[in-house]
C-alpha cells in the first residue's frame, strides 16, 4: 500500500507538473500574442503620426512667412524655413535679397531684386544671364496685370529634365523696378502675395 501511494504521489506530481507546463505554455503563447498585439498597436499609431506629421508639413508648405521692406513700401510671402540672405553689395541693384533653402526647407528659393534702371533693361539683363548659363530658353513671355501696375512674366525651361522650370517677374513702380524669380511651381503663389505697403 504504501509503495502505491508513492507510486500515485509521483505520478500526481509529474501530472501536475505536465499540466502546469502546458498552462506555463499557454500562458506564455497568449503572452505574446498580447506583446504582438501592443507591437502591432504600437506600429499602426507609429505609422499614423507619420501620417499626420506628413500633413502637417504640408500645412506648413502652405504656411508662407511674410517679408516687408518698408524703404521700398513692398511686401510679399516666401515659402516656409528658407534663410534670408541680403547683399551688402548687390551690383546693378540697389537692393537684392535671396531667400535660400536649407535641411530644414521643403520649398524652392526665391531672390528679389530692386533697381532703377527699368523694366526693358531688367528683362535684358534677365535674358543675358540665360544666355550666360546655356542650355536654358525662353518659353514664355506675357504681361499681366499686377494689383495697379503692369508686370511681365518670363518662363525658362532649362534643357535638362532634372531641373525645375524658372520663373521671373519684373515691374516697374514709380522709381523702382521689382524683379523676382524663383521655380515655376511657386510663382503664382508669390505674385498673389505681392502688396505695396504705401
Amino acid at each position: 500500500m504504501i509503495k502505491k501511494r508513492k507510486k500515485i504521489s509521483v505520478l500526481k506530481i509529474g501530472l501536475l507538473l505536465l499540466i502546469g507546463s502546458i498552462f506555463s505554455l499557454i500562458l506564455s503563447q497568449s503572452n505574446k500574442v498580447l506583446v504582438d498585439k501592443s507591437f502591432s498597436d504600437s506600429y499602426k499609431n507609429d505609422n499614423k503620426n507619420l501620417v499626420i506629421k506628413k500633413d502637417e508639413e504640408n500645412k506648413m508648405d502652405d504656411n508662407w512667412s511674410n517679408y516687408e521692406n518698408k524703404d521700398y513700401s513692398i511686401g510679399f510671402s516666401y515659402p516656409p524655413f528658407l534663410r534670408k540672405v541680403e547683399y551688402e553689395e548687390p551690383g546693378e541693384y540697389e537692393y537684392f535679397v535671396v531667400f535660400e533653402e536649407n535641411k530644414f526647407s521643403l520649398a524652392k528659393g526665391v531672390a528679389f531684386g530692386i533697381s532703377s534702371g527699368g523694366v526693358d533693361e531688367e528683362i535684358n539683363r534677365i535674358k543675358e544671364g540665360i544666355k550666360r548659363e546655356g542650355k536654358i530658353k525662353v518659353i514664355k513671355e506675357k504681361e499681366i496685370d499686377l494689383l495697379e501696375e503692369k508686370a511681365r512674366l518670363i518662363e525658362v525651361e532649362p534643357e535638362d529634365d532634372q531641373l525645375e522650370r524658372k520663373s521671373f517677374l519684373v515691374f516697374q513702380r514709380k522709381n523702382f523696378t521689382y524683379s523676382f524669380s524663383t521655380i515655376t511651381d511657386q510663382m503664382q503663389k508669390l505674385i498673389s502675395s505681392i502688396r505695396f505697403l504705401d
